[in-house]
């Protein structure tokens, strides 16, 4: 088995995000690629991404899961759910069944948000 390593960049040739799994396919086009086994992605922004399978559509831009995906954010929070629809720089996501979360010093982060009390 020969690991899957990946690095997506943004519109303007920056490295974006980068992504590691245990094994892979993609179509002839290298348009769409099918990840499984330990899948990690990882943002420039630091968010990490662990799952089980992840299907990446390069011109959509676009990521999708069916299992279990973990999200941990560069504050600690750290999101679980089943089903995921996502971009590829996780800047939009969301997941379809399951959801959980923990939120480290959420109520001080709130609080500190400038007019939010």
């Amino acid at each position: 088995m020969v690991p899957v390593r990946i690095m997506v960049y943004d519109s303007l040739g920056k490295s974006a995000t980068r992504i590691i799994a245990d094994s892979g396919s993609t179509d002839s086009g290298m348009e769409q690629f099918d990840l499984w086994g330990s899948v990690l992605i990882k943002t420039e922004e630091g968010m990490m991404v662990k799952s089980e399978q992840l299907r990446w559509f390069k011109e959509r831009r676009k990521v999708t899961s069916d299992t279990y995906v973990q999200i941990e954010t560069p504050k600690g929070d750290l999101l679980r759910g089943r089903g995921l629809d996502a971009n590829d720089d996780f800047s939009r996501f969301s997941f379809k069944a399951d959801v959980r979360g923990k939120f480290p010093d959420f109520r001080k982060r709130i609080e500190e948000q400038d007019g939010f009390f």
